[in-house]
């Protein structure tokens, strides 16, 4: 396969990513549903392909409204899924069994579960090995060249957007802070 030795990626979209880089870390998610333990881990995966399981807002993507992006990571930052779980006495047997059989439900197979990896803190973005983002249409993974100025930014009344410009396109979204303190992104229109 096209597996690549020593290094695991993290999909996500270019509303996350845009944030992501304006915050100079990737970070554990916030979980709040299910009962799962909160905070989350920070995931990643042996796939280069990666899994329908990833945080990526599939209808923004397919309207084009949304870049995939993939960033590339050292595997030694991450340990095996299941190793993690048993690590962490708040991830029970049941939590493992439900987020497992979840993720077969949304199209993983038995060899994604396999692949995923876990930590529970952040990543500065300094370590990220590579940043690519590919769009519905074109399957192709398109490097993004991280730098000053990678992340730009758009200012309606109070709502501030970061964003990203791939190909003279630039997709921006809003960071949308919840009651619960889990955090959403939405699409911003300039």
């Amino acid at each position: 396969g096209l597996e690549m030795t020593g290094v695991v990626f993290h999909y996500t979209d270019t509303a996350r990513l845009a944030w992501i880089l304006h915050d100079g870390e990737l970070r554990p998610g916030r979980c709040r549903v299910g009962g799962f333990p909160d905070p989350d881990f920070l995931w990643a995966t042996t796939s280069v392909h990666g899994d329908r399981t990833a945080s990526a807002g599939i209808g923004a993507f397919r309207e084009g409204v949304v870049r995939l992006a993939r960033i590339t990571l050292s595997a030694d930052a991450f340990v095996p899924w299941r190793e993690a779980a048993n690590d962490h006495p708040d991830w029970t047997p049941d939590h493992v069994a439900r987020l497992e059989e979840t993720a077969v439900r949304v199209g993983a197979s038995k060899a994604d579960i396999a692949g995923w990896l876990c930590r529970t803190s952040a990543l500065p973005t300094s370590s990220f090995i590579s940043v690519e983002t590919r769009s519905w249409s074109n399957k192709s993974w398109k490097p993004l060249p991280l730098a000053d100025g990678t992340v730009i930014y758009a200012k309606q009344g109070e709502k501030v957007a970061a964003g990203i410009e791939i190909d003279g396109v630039k997709y921006f979204a809003e960071r949308i802070e919840g009651p619960d303190g889990r955090r959403g992104y939405g699409p911003f229109r300039t």
